[in-house]
């Protein structure tokens, strides 16, 4: 029933605890597919130890998630892909849940549940309140007022003949990369989700897949999203959103120059009036802008 992916990069810390999250799994129809991507610190050896007929791994020359992820689609022989990081683990009732919510909606294309911050509090991360336990969701309304996407790739699945269809995830980029996919897949295909934690989501480990901002180039290009086309009155708002983040990211990062461009990008989209931190953020970042060039140049002119 489920090709269950999991991409794997000096993950020898939790991959032991990812994958035995998945053989501990009730529902037990199923095969993991395990992409190494070039791991220097022994994971893929730990990965080996790990005997289950179910489990196939494959190694290849390091490219990156997406790459890994892809590979890892090009091997997968069910129906139902499943996307797990080396990092996180499922709770015991994942796949019999999402096995549940996919003969409930049979339509539907993609399935996602909620999450919990793997600590001692077990956060719920993406809860949503007055939405019943399971069922269709507007994607674009809820991820609007979430303020980022309310889907996390460790706890979401596609059909995999969607996989077959579409472009799946953007080789060389390390943020956002995921939810383009589903994004796209949600433009064409209903979302079911699933109003419960049953994923474990780590944020601070080494080498994360989830990484934090480091340059405009890993990031990726969000405005291409105002090309796709939808009659959904919640799109432009969560697209605006996203990059709204994208730039404040950049700018707590000190890269004031993505930030500004990215601003002015949406100042159109959305009224400005309205947006009191945005307009903020446009004067801030453009002033740390300039300040940033100024600086440069009297170091250029010094060292000249």
């Amino acid at each position: 029933m489920f090709s269950i992916i999991i991409p794997l990069y000096n993950k020898a810390e939790y991959i032991v605890e990812t994958i035995k999250s998945v053989l501990n799994q009730s529902f037990t129809d199923f095969e993991v597919i395990i992409v190494d991507d070039a791991s220097t610190d022994g994971s893929l050896h730990l990965a080996e130890k790990i005997k289950d007929s179910r489990i196939r791994i494959f190694t290849k020359a390091n490219e990156g998630v997406s790459a890994a992820r892809n590979f890892g689609i090009s091997k997968a022989t069910r129906p139902i892909l499943a996307f797990l990081d080396a990092d996180d683990k499922w709770e015991p009732d994942y796949l019999k849940i999402v096995l549940q919510m996919i003969k409930t909606y049979p339509d539907a294309g993609i399935f996602a549940t909620g999450y919990y911050m793997n600590n001692k509090e077990k956060t719920f991360l993406n809860h949503i309140p007055h939405f019943p336990q399971m069922g269709i969701i507007d994607y674009f309304k809820y991820s609007y007022r979430h303020g980022m996407s309310i889907c996390i790739t460790s706890a979401v699945c596609v059909k995999r003949s969607i996989a077959l269809e579409m472009p799946m995830f953007r080789k060389g980029i390390k943020r956002g990369e995921d939810i383009d996919v589903w994004l796209r897949v949600c433009l064409k295909y209903p979302m079911v989700f699933y109003n419960e934690p049953l994923m474990a989501y780590r944020t601070d480990t080494p080498n994360s897949l989830s990484v934090n901002y480091t340059n405009a180039l890993e990031e990726f290009p969000y405005h291409e999203w105002f090309s796709h086309a939808t009659n959904n009155k919640y799109y432009r708002k969560y697209v605006v959103t996203t990059i709204y983040l994208f730039a404040k990211n950049a700018f707590l990062a000190k890269d004031y120059g993505t930030c500004y461009n990215n601003l002015i990008q949406i100042h159109n989209v959305e009224p400005m009036v309205k947006c009191h931190k945005r307009i903020t953020l446009i004067f801030f970042s453009f002033f740390m802008n300039l300040l940033h060039r100024k600086k440069l140049k009297s170091c250029d002119s010094f060292t000249s």
